[in-house]
């Protein structure tokens, strides 16, 4: 009897003995061995002579938890155990991170059908959220459209490196009443998800939005303006952002452009270090199977079609050779614009269109990123071709033009499924690389700015010294942003930018002292300055988030009392600048400042150059002009000339027509000059110390050829009332048949701007 209770004795300590330990904190070196049934006792004392330790009993499966020494590995224990008669089998233990499955708790997640629905016939977008960690780096989708409202609250948090590609700063307010397409585009991206609010969206938290305007105008009906500049700027702006995976562009049109072609093969191949970005744009509205518009059509863009609840091609889709993939694009539930310039009388929406399943796709790609950073491109979208679903019915077969996957005349390579793409992603993936060694990182040393206080409407000088925190690295030019504020958030809306300057560092170059002066508005009170180095991202850094700097100063009371506007010069953004003798333009643009406290409703003001003597052939004159601006300019508002406050623009002025008519020769030296002449009707104003700025512009003796030709590309005319029209293009302006009322000139120069005239024809 005494055998039989010290045998039971030793049998409960043994399986109650190991209650207490924690299974969770050595696991790198805990194994699971499994003894033949009737040797428990050879295989302890296997345990035992390796000095391991027997640390919990699963009585029910017969499995002892073995803690290894710090001297022997998982992998070593397995080998010795091997072929040993008392021995079954040994496990290792492995740490693996799981994730509930969950549904967002947004209010209309139900109606995003989508990400999920009953009949599957989505993307599976909530399952494959369950499949990714939940602690790899944010990856972000530049959405190329119109402006947009960062305040939106399904948006705060789930936007990134913002940038208005018309005028290269971060401030995208909605171009006008029509501007409302890109809220609703963005929102299928990065509207945030699980916040108890609105929508969800694919990226749920893991895609960030990079919203990119590229709209000079936005007409009513859907259309606007832009240009490859704007475009190619935005493509610029994308690449230079670390985090962007992907462009998504909802828009399409008739023209081809070589330059644009090139810039998106570059982001395909060049961008994230040479991984590449996927670029897709919608396939098109139009019912049609021969379709080619771009940038769909581009060799370096996907073209994005559209399919409905059911799994069909939706009917306004365009199919054939243009759709390369396609995404639910039906009654999609989104974001809206606030407000009536919304497209419905909330702040969601349904809305149909391939302008939706581009945005969709570009946001599963992103999520393929984020799960696997090291990804190229090309493995992204290869991922998304096979994994789509062959849905609809329709016929998918192999072609050699489309070489993924099969694919079908009216889906393409098939309708998308997140779920299937996350899957097929390899790990490990996620986190970025560690940027290289040789990235400069800019920061601001010191700014100040004098005198402070200063009176209203006088002028105020920003003293600042950029640096790189790497001089031994490669020379670079980086480009500081200048802004003047009334509070201390850098980026929101009443900021006003003042200008840029330019600073060469790295080669041994360590800093650079700058300094830009303006006139202070016609008001009292604190005010701000911020400088913001590589404020366009356009130089990769190893660190972005200490490019800004700030500093206050105070307004007193201002000099004049009655009328009194200042011009200042914005472009270019010096006083005094060299150019090349080859060149043939350039471009001029000014700001005009109320610093008065009377509203100003008309001014008169002339520009042009001060020698005039080489401008006396018709073409080239008049040398001067004078103009007249009418509107309502009210203390402390200001205008840009030309253009205003909507039509933002430049005058590119031609420095020669031929040799024997120019502006300035090649060694020779001009000066642009712009005066106001009257203001409100009268002979001038209250400080006629701010009235006239000058740009002295030197050309450079040699020249390769004296017969300097036009700088003008071609020239675009419309009429207005007839916008919806394409325009008709010409060589030159004496070329150009302008209809009787108002024609709409875009004149397009060789160094890629576009000069806007507006010419009534009675």
């Amino acid at each position: 009897m005494k055998k039989i209770i010290l045998s039971l004795l030793f049998t409960l300590s043994f399986v109650f003995g190991f209650s207490q330990y924690d299974l969770s904190k050595n696991i790198e070196r805990q194994v699971m061995v499994v003894p033949e049934r009737g040797m428990e006792s050879q295989a302890q004392s296997f345990i035992k002579e390796n000095n391991a330790e027997i640390v919990a009993n699963f009585e029910q499966l017969g499995w002892y938890v073995v803690l290894l020494p710090e001297n022997l590995t998982q992998d070593s224990f397995v080998r010795s155990s091997k072929d040993l008669p008392f021995i079954k089998e040994v496990y290792k233990d492995q740490r693996v991170e799981m994730k509930l499955d969950y549904i967002p708790n947004d209010v209309e997640f139900s109606q995003c059908w989508h990400l999920r629905q009953t009949s599957d016939k989505d993307i599976d977008a909530d399952e494959a959220w369950d499949l990714v960690p939940a602690t790899n780096p944010t990856v972000s989708v530049a959405m190329f459209d119109g402006g947009l409202d960062l305040t939106i609250p399904d948006f705060v948090g789930n936007t990134t490196n913002p940038f208005n590609a018309v005028n290269s700063t971060t401030n995208i307010p909605y171009v006008n009443a029509e501007d409302k397409h890109g809220t609703t585009c963005s929102g299928t991206i990065a509207a945030v998800t699980n916040n108890s609010i609105g929508v969800s969206s694919v990226g749920n938290n893991k895609v960030k939005v990079m919203p990119v305007n590229i709209m000079s105008q936005v007409f009513s009906g859907g259309g606007f303006q832009t240009s490859d500049v704007i475009q190619i700027n935005a493509v610029n702006a994308a690449m230079a952002n670390p985090t962007c995976v992907a462009i998504a562009m909802s828009y399409g049109g008739s023209s081809y452009s070589s330059a644009l072609d090139a810039a998106f093969q570059a982001a395909r191949t060049t961008a994230r270090g040479g991984k590449g970005m996927v670029v897709v744009a919608s396939s098109g509205n139009g019912f049609s199977g021969t379709a080619s518009q771009y940038p769909a059509n581009y060799s370096g863009v996907w073209g994005i079609g559209a399919t409905t609840s059911t799994d069909v091609r939706a009917s306004f889709s365009n199919f054939g050779q243009i759709c390369d993939i396609s995404a639910p694009g039906s009654q999609i539930r989104t974001v809206d614009r606030p407000g009536a310039a919304g497209y419905g009388t909330g702040d969601y929406t349904s809305i149909s269109g391939t302008s939706f399943s581009c945005p969709i796709t570009a946001a599963a790609a992103a999520f393929v990123f984020y799960k696997n950073w090291e990804l190229t491109d090309d493995q992204v979208l290869q991922i998304l071709a096979t994994t789509a679903e062959k849905v609809g019915g329709y016929t998918y077969t192999s072609n050699s033009t489309w070489p993924l996957s099969t694919r079908s005349n009216e889906l393409g390579y098939g309708r998308i499924n997140l779920r299937d793409a996350i899957i097929a992603t390899p790990n490990p993936g996620g986190t970025p690389p560690p940027p290289p060694p040789s990235l400069h990182n800019f920061v601001i040393n010191s700014i100040s700015v004098t005198p402070n206080p200063v009176v209203a409407g006088s002028q105020l000088t920003i003293n600042c010294i950029v640096a790189t925190q790497n001089p031994t690295f490669s020379q670079v030019t980086v480009v500081t942003e200048y802004r003047t504020s009334t509070n201390n958030v850098f980026g929101d809306a009443d900021d006003i930018i003042l200008g840029t300057d330019q600073s060469v560092l790295g080669g041994g170059i360590t800093s650079d002292p700058e300094s830009i002066t303006f006139n202070v508005a016609n008001s009292t009170g604190l005010r701000y300055i911020f400088a913001r180095v590589n404020y366009m991202g356009s130089i990769q850094e190893t660190i972005s988030s200490d490019n800004t700097a700030q500093t206050t100063y105070t307004i007193s009371q201002p000099v004049s009392n009655g009328a009194d506007v200042s011009i200042l010069l914005t472009v270019p953004s010096t006083s005094t600048i060299t150019v090349p003798a080859t060149q043939a333009s350039v471009l001029f643009q000014w700001k005009v400042v109320n610093t008065g406290n009377t509203p100003i409703t008309t001014f008169t003001w002339r520009r042009g150059w001060t020698d005039c003597t080489g401008l006396t052939v018709p073409y080239m004159s008049p040398c001067q002009q004078t103009l007249t601006w009418n509107g309502n300019l009210q203390p402390g508002s200001f205008i840009y000339l030309p253009g205003g406050t909507t039509n933002i623009s430049w005058i590119s002025s031609t420095l020669c027509g031929n040799v024997n008519h120019c502006a300035i020769l090649p060694g020779a030296t001009n000066t642009m000059r712009a005066t106001i002449l009257t203001v409100n009707g009268g002979n001038g104003d209250t400080n006629l110390n701010n009235n006239q700025v000058d740009c002295t512009v030197t050309r450079l003796a040699t020249a390769t050829n004296n017969d300097i030709v036009s700088d003008i590309d071609y020239v675009e005319v419309r009429q207005f009332s007839k916008l919806y029209e394409n325009p008709v293009r010409y060589k030159t302006m004496e070329e150009a048949i302008l209809e009787k009322g108002l024609n709409i000139i875009h004149i397009h120069h060789s160094d890629g701007t576009v000069e806007i005239r507006k010419i009534s024809v009675n």
